[in-house]
């Protein structure tokens, strides 16, 4: 039998404090090998800071750690990180993990704006990393000024009782002694970074006042000149030099601004009238690389054109940026006559005008909570390159496709009441639950998906954000080496930016963005009786259910044609072809160039028939302001022999009662034996007032066939005509 002094001995040996060299003890768990330069011109330029990252690979395999990886293989990754021809990124094999998804990343950066950090509090949280191996000590993992990273990193340390390795030495966060050496590298490398913050705004704050070049993007009118090159190749540039073409084209867009009223407006007038700023070019004055350095990089190339294309944020920062009138704002401190002003002299006056329409506008108050319409977030236009979601407006009840609205000024895509898409829409889905022998199987198929297409979203859009981090931090470091290093840091933007537009496809496909789980539970309770309770579920209610059986509706369109695709989740694909009617104040029937240029070319000769038959989706009122607009005047012709051209009295009297009762004018027209644009005129004359009800009428859809079931997998094409 077991004394009890065995027992309390036993119970000593239990409570006992690890020794500091059990603390210290290697290998432990995984390695995590952690990269890290502060910008991404240190990538080409420090080869040896590079190089002693690869070198960590074989002092973690003398600590013990097993791995195949060996530090020339991990040098010959990083040179090819450094000469562009492959994005940062992690390795693992074995107890090794190798991360330098971070270089070129600052360490005063938050976890959120550093992939390779966020990669590594996620495996100490998990427990997983034994050690992290660093080229200098805690000053590589952070710089906080704050002090908030630094010490939630020790804090993740010591529960996972994670050693911090150095060339030099071991330290352990759980021993009080080297959390304190730890704790001090942490707050030293945060004063030296503030010092150096302080140390440099001083020196920019100098440059600025002698209006050089502090590293920051050129805004449009602007360009540097070259006046020598330092010692490691780099420009030295001159003062802020007007460029005409580029200040031209400020001119101009003010003007339209002015005149419009705003941005959007203005942005969509000029890319109608085919103005862009032209790039710069490289001869006959080679200019070519301020194509990397001026702000208009951001804006989207049009290249039939030859240059950016003027979006609405450029036009903001016209009217924002004191730049453009010769003031140098920095920080509390305004700087004049340090270059000269884009707006000036006459021109002053359309920048202060263009300030004060900005200012005039009032702030948008806090808007109303509005369930979202069904279908929300399931349709997107397919009439693009790739899929685009379409955006609903729950309040007014409308699907609308801007996206090249937005990006290029372009006319709207689409623009339509969302009950022409919805009832037909709603009709073939509730037709596929005529048959109920597989919707068990699909339910419990959508509670597995929903489980694990969660992670897989979140992780999508944690990639997609990590890379336009990226992306910004190479674009924040050129123009500070020579041309041949920003051609490499503008190959390796490419190609990140190629990797970005993957991922946001893979996102587009999935149409989850910002929607709330499915309950899959609460859809099962209601399904039984769909058909009988739809119209009392709340759409919310609807789009759980929609989104649970249906992946995506692909909207192709062309005038008064919708051919909209089912994509089941089921791998199904279900096409109808809904006939629209001719939208009101549709903004996607606005006229394109080929149709000017047919209409100028028909509307001088050519009879009525002929004009209507060239242009069958637009009104003969609506070709003839047209023709109005441009100034094109066309052959007068006698009147028949039909009616009048005076209303006498007898026909009013007859008009009144019809047309205040509600009859439809088309009758009305042909009692009177007048035109449907003549009853409408007199009406108006005579203030002639119709029902409410029939003025504003919807236009309804209607099916001239009934939807057959889907069981089958068929592809079925039903034409569906909305009729007034």
């Amino acid at each position: 039998m077991i004394t009890v002094e065995e027992i309390i001995a036993r119970r000593k040996r239990v409570k006992t404090r690890p020794t500091d060299e059990e603390l210290r003890r290697l290998p432990d768990r995984k390695a995590f090998i952690y990269g890290r330069v502060s910008r991404p011109g240190q990538i080409v330029k420090s080869a040896e800071s590079i190089r002693e990252i690869a070198h960590l690979v074989d002092l973690a395999k003398r600590d013990g750690f097993r791995t195949e990886l060996t530090s020339e293989q991990i040098w010959s990754w990083l040179e090819r990180i450094r000469a562009g021809q492959e994005a940062p990124g992690m390795i693992e094999n074995g107890d090794v993990i190798v991360d330098c998804q971070d270089l070129g990343i600052s360490g005063t950066l938050r976890e959120f704006k550093r992939p390779g950090l966020a990669h590594l509090m996620k495996r100490l949280e998990a427990g997983e990393i034994g050690v992290i191996y660093v080229t200098e000590g805690a000053s590589r993992l952070s710089r906080d000024e704050k002090k908030i990273m630094p010490y939630t990193l020790l804090d993740l340390m010591s529960e996972a009782n994670c050693k911090l390795r150095t060339p030099d030495e071991i330290l352990s966060a759980r021993i009080e002694h080297d959390w304190e050496i730890i704790e001090d590298e942490f707050i030293e490398a945060g004063e030296e970074q503030k010092r150096s913050r302080k140390r440099l705004h001083r020196r920019k704050m100098n440059k600025a006042r002698r209006g050089e070049h502090v590293g920051s993007a050129v805004p449009p009118g602007f360009y540097l000149p070259i006046v020598g090159h330092r010692t490691d190749g780099s420009y030295i540039f001159d003062k802020y030099a007007l460029y005409e073409p580029h200040q031209r084209v400020n001119i101009i867009a003010l003007k339209e601004h002015n005149y419009w009223g705003g941005s959007i407006t203005a942005a969509h007038s000029l890319r109608k009238k085919h103005i862009v700023y032209p790039f710069f070019p490289e001869s006959p004055e080679d200019l070519s690389y301020m194509n990397s350095r001026t702000s208009l990089r951001k804006s989207p190339r049009i290249e039939e054109e030859g240059g950016w294309a003027v979006t609405a944020d450029v036009i903001d920062g016209l009217i924002s940026n004191p730049k453009q009138i010769g003031v140098w704002v920095w920080g509390e401190t305004e700087i004049r006559e340090n270059h000269p002003a884009a707006f000036a002299g006459e021109y002053l006056d359309l920048w202060l005008q263009a300030n004060e329409i900005k200012a005039g506008r009032k702030p948008r108050g806090k808007g109303a909570v509005v369930e979202p319409i069904p279908f929300a977030g399931i349709l997107c236009c397919a009439n693009h390159e790739e899929l685009w979601p379409i955006s609903p407006n729950n309040t007014r009840e409308r699907f609308r496709c801007i996206k090249d609205y937005y990006h290029f000024g372009a006319p709207v895509c689409l623009d339509i009441a969302a009950h022409i898409i919805i009832e037909p829409l709603t009709q073939v889905f509730l037709e596929r639950f005529n048959a109920m022998d597989y919707i068990d199987d699909v339910l419990r198929q959508a509670e597995e998906q929903a489980k694990g297409e969660g992670l897989e979203d979140r992780g999508l859009k944690q990639r997609e954000k990590r890379l336009k981090q990226r992306i910004d931090t190479l674009k924040s470091s050129l123009g500070y080496e020579d041309k041949r290093k920003d051609e490499i840091l503008l190959e390796e933007i490419t190609s990140t930016e190629k990797q970005l537009a993957l991922v946001q496809q893979e996102l587009m496909h999935k149409l989850r963005k910002d929607l709330p789980p499915i309950d899959v539970a609460k859809v099962r309770e209601f399904l039984w009786r769909l058909w009988q309770n739809w119209e009392r579920f709340s759409n919310r209610l609807k789009n759980e259910l929609l989104r649970l059986f249906i992946e995506r509706v692909e909207l192709r369109h062309k005038r008064g044609l919708i051919e909209a695709t089912i994509v089941w989740r089921t791998g199904e694909k279900q096409t109808i072809v809904i006939e629209r009617p001719q939208a009101r104040f549709a903004r996607e029937m606005q006229w394109r160039t080929d149709e000017v240029n047919l209409l100028k070319m028909l509307w001088p000769s050519a009879g009525r028939e002929a004009v209507m038959a060239a242009f069958p989706d637009r009104s003969w009122t609506a070709i003839r302001e047209k023709a109005r607009l441009l100034g094109i005047r066309r052959k007068r012709y006698s009147y028949g022999q039909g009616a009048s051209t005076h209303w006498t009295e007898e026909e009013k009297a007859k008009l009144a009662p019809l047309y205040e009762a509600g009859t439809p004018i088309d009758e009305i027209a042909a009692q009177l034996g007048r035109s449907h644009s003549g009853i409408l005129a007199i009406a108006s004359k005579l203030n002639l007032r119709r029902p409410r009800e029939v003025k504003w009428k919807r236009l309804e859809p209607t099916w001239h066939q009934p939807i057959e079931s889907l069981k089958d997998s068929k592809q079925e094409c039903l034409r569906i005509r909305s009729m007034p």
